[in-house]
């Protein structure tokens, strides 16, 4: 008796192995939610930063996004989001030089489906 696969079990294995891999590849290529969310942090980070830069200069900083673009200015360099992402909102956020932004009650950014959100006042920043 000799010891091994034969050829048709080897057939069998692979034929299952192509079948899971069918199945399992397209779930692992869908990045969308997670670049989104990704984008959204890149941007409460850039605007944290804005805000941090109006405080230890002599001038008021701002951030603007317009809707439909894939980049926007956050103290005066312009921040591209990854492929597919986009701004959903059109506003300008304005830092002065004790770090109190010019909201009304707040500013929300859509960032691909997340909404990020600047508190008047006190400049907090959250992502929902």
């Amino acid at each position: 008796m000799t010891k091994g696969f034969t050829v048709i079990e080897l057939i069998i294995i692979i034929v299952i192995i192509g079948i899971l891999a069918v199945m399992v590849i397209p779930r692992m290529m869908d990045t969308g939610p997670i670049n989104a969310r990704e984008s959204a942090e890149l941007v409460a980070a850039d605007i944290r930063r804005t805000q941090e830069l109006a405080l230890s200069g002599i001038s008021s900083q701002s951030v603007i996004f317009t809707s439909g673009n894939g980049s926007y200015t956050a103290g005066g360099r312009t921040v591209a989001l990854p492929a597919g992402v986009t701004i959903g909102t059109t506003t300008t956020i304005t830092f002065n030089r004790q770090g109190v932004p010019s909201a009304n009650p707040s500013f929300s950014v859509n960032v691909g489906g997340v909404t990020v959100t600047v508190i008047q006042n006190t400049g907090r920043v959250t992502l929902s």
